[in-house]
């Protein structure tokens, strides 16, 4: 009982900085993908979800569905292939 009151006192003495959550549809980045080799290139913009863990993905003029960041990262690494050039 008394550890507990001291983390409340030791909370209350220094609170945390408060980190406002980011709006739905907000930006949060831009991906910019590029394949030097044909010169070409397309950006994929990033925003904010419905839920704090949520991201939507636009590309093309086309929005995703709201999808969890791990799940963007593994279906972009499925579709580009990255290849180390050798000189």
């Amino acid at each position: 009982m008394l550890a507990h009151e001291a983390k409340a006192r030791r909370r209350m003495e220094n609170p945390t900085d408060h980190i406002p959550r980011p709006e739905p549809g907000m930006l949060l980045h831009t991906i910019r993908i590029e394949n030097h080799v044909s010169g070409l290139g397309f950006e994929v913009k990033l925003f904010q979800g419905h839920r704090l863990n949520q991201v939507v993905a636009e590309t093309f003029g086309r929005r995703s569905s709201p999808h969890g960041i791990d799940w963007l990262t593994r279906h972009l690494r499925q579709r580009l292939v990255t290849r180390w050039a050798h000189s």
